[in-house]
């Protein structure tokens, strides 16, 4: 496993962990230290949320938060 891959999980795993963002789909793709996260959560606050549980991940440089938030009948974009 590779110091991307291992930084890949470590995000992973501490969204699972977090009872917040455990049932949130997120796609997590690591670039050298670049984690950008992906999918639809149901809120701005979790997406913000998701984004910080990522960048506080040891080996994470920047996070790029692509998450999208559902509205009702139509979705955002956090980027």
């Amino acid at each position: 496993m590779t110091l991307y891959d291992r930084t890949k999980k470590k995000v992973i795993d501490a969204l699972l962990n977090d009872e917040r963002t455990q049932d949130a789909i997120i796609e997590v793709i690591n670039d050298r230290g670049v984690v950008t996260l992906l999918g639809t959560v149901e809120s701005h606050e979790l997406a913000e949320l998701a984004e910080e549980i990522a960048s506080q991940q040891e080996e994470v440089i920047t996070v790029v938060n692509s998450l999208n938030v559902k509205h009702h009948d139509k979705t955002t974009s956090m980027s």
